[in-house]
């Protein structure tokens, strides 16, 4: 363990120095000295601080190169200090003994160097990050918070008050609240942790003091972000050093964590990649599993994918434990630039279950912008690929739907999540070039593209009406209902449709189908000018 000058220099500050030292940063010690009467160049020690009086410093001339030096002046100059001469010196230009700066720097040594030391045995004793935070406290003095990926607060400095409007805020919900996380996004604060992993605020943007923050990353995930609010003192490159040491134990905690696959840091489980891939065979070693993580694997499953490729690294964690806490009893994975949850249904009433989760996902989908895809619900391990499989079928629909649909009414539950039981008759027209222009082409394809058509120039809505009879089976007063029309409206409406377009005889129950399904073409794929 090696104390840097900086650091040093802090326990000195209110004495007037001249420093003649190029690059301060450079500098480390393992221990602090007195200059030894009669020493020569052979006795020095480059990682020793020595501290003397100047005479005594300028009479070693050439032999003092090996070192770094603090001087007490004890003469008025003499024309003899050089800027050559006085290199790698410090001095301090003050009625003060050296003894009594050696004093001051031994001290300090001794402290930062035992702070280390009682960090490191409590760490070897298994202790938790919290300790060592309550450890830092006498040696760096600021407020200091940490965060896991979720932006929950996972250890803080309690005793040290902190008057700062976000930290409060952070200690009192145990997180960081939507306000909060919405001035991060506003200010693109999460794109800017995703560049910089050290950085100093002092433009009271976020907060009235400085602040210092460290991000700290695994496998280029971000698992865990401290900041230290320099509400007691400023931050000096000394204090950066200290807190910089502290960074570093910060560090080892995150690494354990991330081995053990701790959700509450990162999400992360290769366990899940296994299913879904289909690489797991032994699927009752599977359920064991699965039943030792509180995850009950004998009832109806989902999968739910939700691509996060073009959000930041540091909101997925948040994203991922929002819906988690919706279902405390989940699997959640990172996997190619997708999150992936495996839930348990644990209900009678699937139906009533899988609307529940699109609402519920949804709100948390709406509020980043995101979309999500539901597989239908399964009860065997072995059928997770396939329902991986449905529910990024689900999504590339969804999407398509979002982008395309001509018509409104399309009866999802949210337009933020698929499910794949809700657009199996979408999921069966897609990815398939010559099914897409046959249904274009033919008669109801090339009817409704007329309709539609005639909508645009006319600024009406005559596919959202067609659309809505068709599914209500013809009946003009549901019809009305939904579309907020008195049921003879309709029924002329309908009737001018029919003169507008050759729909066939919709008494016809394969010719309503076809047009149902040329519809659900229309607004996966869009209209063809």
């Amino acid at each position: 363990m090696l104390v840097t000058l900086n650091m040093l220099l802090d326990c000195i500050k209110q004495y007037p120095l001249e420093i003649h030292i190029s690059s301060l940063d450079e500098h480390s010690f393992e221990r602090v000295a007195l200059l030894p009467e009669g020493t020569t160049r052979a006795g020095l020690s480059s990682g020793s601080l020595y501290v003397c009086r100047l005479s005594d410093y300028l009479r070693l001339q050439s032999e003092r190169q090996n070192a770094c030096y603090i001087c007490v002046r004890d003469r008025l100059p003499d024309g003899g200090e050089t800027p050559e001469r006085l290199s790698g010196s410090i001095i301090i230009s003050a009625n003060v003994s050296y003894l009594e700066i050696f004093s001051l720097l031994s001290e300090k040594f001794m402290q930062v160097l035992d702070w280390w030391m009682r960090m490191t045995e409590a760490m070897m004793n298994g202790c938790t990050l919290q300790t060592i935070l309550e450890m830092s406290c006498d040696m760096i003095g600021n407020y200091i918070a940490v965060n896991d990926a979720a932006f929950k607060l996972v250890a803080n400095t309690a005793n040290i008050p902190c008057d700062d409007p976000l930290c409060r805020r952070m200690v009192e919900y145990g997180f960081h609240p939507e306000s909060t996380i919405d001035m991060f996004k506003k200010t693109g604060r999460f794109n800017f942790w995703e560049k910089n992993d050290f950085y100093i605020d002092s433009d009271n943007v976020y907060s009235p003091y400085s602040v210092v923050g460290q991000v700290f990353r695994i496998e280029g995930n971000y698992v865990a972000h401290a900041v230290m609010t320099c509400n007691n003192y400023e931050a000096t490159q000394g204090l950066l050093d200290l807190y910089k040491i502290l960074c570093t134990f910060i560090a080892k905690f995150c690494a354990h964590e991330w081995e053990s696959k701790d959700a509450k840091v990162v999400i992360y489980s290769t366990f899940l990649e296994g299913l879904i891939e289909g690489k797991t065979t032994d699927y009752a070693s599977a359920q064991e599993r699965l039943a030792e993580a509180d995850f009950p694997a004998d009832g109806e499953m989902c999968v739910l994918r939700i691509p996060v490729s073009g959000v930041a690294n540091t909101l997925v964690g948040i994203i991922g434990q929002a819906i988690a806490d919706l279902y405390p009893r989940s699997m959640t994975s990172l996997y190619s630039q997708e999150l992936i949850l495996l839930l348990s249904l644990q209900t009678q009433d699937l139906h009533g279950a899988m609307l529940n989760i699109a609402r519920q996902v949804g709100t948390v989908m709406e509020r980043y912008d995101l979309q999500c895809g539901i597989s239908s619900a399964f009860r065997e391990l072995e059928l997770c690929p396939n329902a991986y499989k449905q529910s990024g079928m689900a999504l590339h629909c969804g999407v398509r739907l979002s982008k395309n649909a001509v018509v409104e009414g399309l009866h999802l539950t949210t337009p933020r999540v698929s499910v794949f039981d809700e657009l199996l008759h979408y999921c069966m027209l897609q990815n398939s070039y010559d099914v897409i222009q046959s249904l274009r082409s033919s008669h109801a394809g090339r009817a409704l593209t007329q309709l539609a058509q005639y909508d645009k120039k006319h600024s009406s809505n005559n596919m959202e009406l067609l659309y809505n009879f068709l599914r209500c089976e013809r009946r003009a007063k549901e019809t009305g209902e939904l579309m907020h029309l008195h049921r003879n409206s309709v029924v002329y409406r309908v009737e001018h449709i029919r003169a507008i377009v050759d729909l066939g005889d919709l008494e016809d129950p394969d010719v309503r189908f076809r047009l149902l399904v040329s519809f659900m073409m229309i607004n996966l794929y869009g209209i063809e000018e």
